[in-house]
């Protein structure tokens, strides 16, 4: 008997794209070259994210949260019922 994740793949999937759109693009608060410079990942890839069905490994995932903080960790976070917070850096 095959076992049905609780989130599924497209729900995370489009949880994540809808979160960046929001973010990133024209006439946002983040360019996709911004964003690229800030985080490592080149704009291609950014862009694969935002809408072409592409779903990044941890480390590209890490580094978006870390960037665009934690309301964008937050809407990715939404699907599990769970949200993040910023923490003070020592």
């Amino acid at each position: 008997m095959k076992k049905t994740p609780l989130i599924s793949h497209d729900a995370a999937q489009r949880s994540l794209e809808d979160a960046l759109r929001l973010r990133v693009g024209q006439g946002r608060r983040f360019s996709f070259y911004a964003l690229e410079d800030a985080t490592g990942i080149p704009a291609r890839t950014l862009r694969s994210f935002a809408g072409e069905g592409a779903t990044p490994g941890l480390f590209a995932f890490l580094s978006l949260c870390a960037v665009l903080g934690p309301s964008f960790t937050s809407d990715v976070l939404a699907p599990c019922g769970q949200s993040a917070c910023a923490t003070e850096e020592s």
